[in-house]
């Protein structure tokens, strides 16, 4: 994610200027703004492609989706990613269509796709739906092979350019592996996620996806028996199958490459949010198929409907840990020569050390803390018992902050059985972090 994060740092610096500390919401505000501007281009995608209604119907189902919505409120890539991906997909068709403006409008895809992956590396599953999209309507007979005929040598040129630009960043990857902490994954997964994207609801899977369903089928079959009821554009078949692709595609081959036998550790619901946008604009044009508008507008309030009562479930747990809590606790108690230990170490090393910095006070992580972490070669103090005995021994009281889910108890353990534990709290959440204190002199 190192676009997002080189976005974060300018982003920091500008409110550093103007005096704003690093809160929680001041690091979310990328994430927000990107999340706008994605269902902006959400919508003038869906416009282009199924026409006004459409957007607007698929602008409002990504705005009220529920996984959009927990993505969009973390200090993280997704958001960014979405955006660019719309873009991208915005300026292939737009390359598709144009008349005398096609080099504009490749260059806007050159430059969006690349930092998409740059912006996430997921990305790359959706560099490759847009490539089968061109390949499937190249092959079949109608309108979009014609187009596509006649745009392939600025297309290929395109992709090339793309594949040389993210050959570093792609390069980096194939040679320090994935994300390992991704388990392999069983058929259960996918149905699962499904019901992810909507909050868990089957209403909004049968309701939604339904409608998507009917607006592809359509669009494929040219309306056919359904064009007493429906009013699709002839040309729509090519858009639609672009936006299948591009749903189905980063799905079955994240599952395939996260098989026990392979397992490249990429199938996560959090990585699969790149496949809600063309869900939502699949269901814009389900519903501005249909002949009446009125029918249309009931529809459209219907989906919504289904979709906006899952949101609030992500505000009655939205976090995993309060970190936030345990680092005042530990602030408030702090006195010049105290120490500090943390495990797991990158678990609980990096927020604490965040969230004291944020608070700008004298607690601190000495450069030998066990557990402390180091970007610089990303490496972290030992958490072995006589290095946290040696490190405890040189200061008169140590804070001992750990996860549950963390190995805690061990060193815990260790440190109760030498020295008085004279503070403790636990901060609630789904995981619960605690710190103790330890008095390891005599006098303070």
């Amino acid at each position: 994610m190192i676009l997002y994060y080189l976005v974060l740092k300018a982003w920091l610096g500008v409110t550093g200027l103007v005096g704003l500390a690093p809160s929680e919401t001041v690091l979310r505000v990328p994430s927000a703004v990107f999340a706008v501007a994605a269902a902006v281009v959400v919508y003038l995608l869906g416009r282009r492609l199924f026409g006004p209604i459409a957007g607007l119907v698929a602008a409002g189902l990504y705005l009220s989706n529920f996984l959009q919505m927990g993505v969009a409120q973390l200090a993280r890539s997704y958001s960014l990613e979405l955006f660019l991906l719309a873009v991208s997909w915005y300026a292939l068709f737009a390359a598709l269509d144009a008349r005398g403006t096609t080099r504009r409008w490749w260059a806007v895809f050159v430059t969006a796709s690349t930092l998409a992956v740059y912006a996430a590396l997921f990305s790359g599953l959706v560099l490759s739906s847009e490539a089968a999209a061109l390949v499937l309507l190249l092959v079949l007979p109608g309108i979009w092979r014609e187009r596509i005929r006649a745009g392939i040598r600025p297309a290929v040129v395109s992709f090339v350019l793309v594949a040389v630009l993210i050959a570093p960043i792609a390069l980096d990857a194939a040679l320090h592996g994935g994300p390992v902490w991704l388990a392999p994954v069983g058929a259960h997964v996918i149905t699962g996620f499904l019901l992810a994207i909507g909050g868990g609801s089957r209403r909004y899977e049968l309701l939604v996806f339904g409608i998507a369903t009917l607006g592809f089928v359509g669009a494929l079959a040219g309306a056919g028996r359904l064009r007493r009821i429906t009013s699709i554009r002839p040309d729509s078949y090519g858009p639609a199958l672009a936006m299948a692709t591009w749903f189905a595609l980063p799905i079955i081959v994240s599952f395939a490459l996260t098989q026990p036998r392979l397992n490249l550790h990429l199938f996560s619901n959090r990585y699969l949010v790149i496949v809600v946008p063309p869900l939502c604009l699949l269901a814009g044009l389900g519903v501005s198929a249909l002949r009446w508008r009125a029918a249309q507008a009931t529809l459209a309030v219907g989906l919504l409907l289904v979709a906006a009562p899952q949101l609030p479930r992500y505000y009655a747990s939205p976090q995993l840990q309060d970190i936030r809590g345990a680092a005042q606790w530990i602030e408030v108690r702090y006195q010049p020569g105290d120490g500090l230990i943390c495990a797991p170490a990158v678990e609980c090393a990096i927020p604490i050390q965040y969230y004291l910095e944020a608070e700008r006070g004298p607690a601190h992580f000495d450069p030998d803390s066990p557990g402390r972490f180091f970007w610089d070669g990303g490496s972290t103090v030992s958490l072995d018992e006589a290095a946290v005995l040696a490190y405890a021994t040189r200061h008169q009281r140590v804070f001992f902050v750990f996860a549950r889910s963390g190995p805690g108890e061990p060193v815990e353990s260790s440190l109760g059985a030498h020295f008085r534990q004279v503070g403790r709290i636990q901060a609630h959440a789904a995981v619960d972090t605690t710190v103790v204190l330890f008095q390891t002199s005599p006098t303070n």
